[in-house]
């Protein structure tokens, strides 16, 4: 019986172990098309009934701002976009670009949920704009109901860290 040599066997070798991580980094790329460049945090939701912990990726910088849930196809439950804003304001919203229909609570500089709207996405321009009627320190977009499965109404308060910045 011949024997192989074993420049041949460590070249398989080499060949096979180059593949499988080449497939590795190929697959999670291709499996998480959403990985998120935002920064991550948990803003806790306060009702009079309830403390609801809320995972959300943060938005706060312009870019980050007009980038925002454009092109994503969902978003998973009990998570959520936080906008962040370096001062308060009374802009209008819209939902250009995004896939689902999402639920915005504008929030005041406390935390305070002063107004709570649904807004429907929209393919392609013009889009409508949105417009809250209070002047709002941060908005918190999340799925279209998500506010009214867990029992959220305007009044209710937001608390953690991204109210700090």
């Amino acid at each position: 019986m011949k024997q192989i040599p074993r420049y041949l066997l460590f070249g398989a070798l080499v060949a096979v172990m180059g593949a499988a991580l080449l497939g590795y980094f190929y697959a999670g790329r291709t499996l998480h098309p959403q990985r998120s460049a935002f920064p991550q945090s948990v803003i806790w939701v306060k009702t009079p009934r309830d403390q609801i912990p809320l995972r959300v990726e943060v938005a706060d910088t312009p870019e980050r701002w007009s980038r925002g849930l454009r092109g994503r196809e969902t978003l998973a439950e009990n998570t959520g976009m936080a906008f962040v804003l370096p001062s308060v304001r009374d802009t209008p919203v819209s939902t250009e670009g995004y896939r689902f229909p999402i639920s915005v609570a504008f929030y005041d500089a406390n935390g305070v949920i002063l107004h709570i709207l649904e807004a429907p996405p929209c393919a392609s321009n013009p889009c409508p704009l949105y417009t809250p009627g209070v002047a709002y320190k941060g908005a918190l977009e999340v799925n279209r109901g998500w506010f009214e499965r867990n029992g959220v109404s305007e009044g209710d308060t937001l608390s953690g860290d991204i109210l700090n910045r």
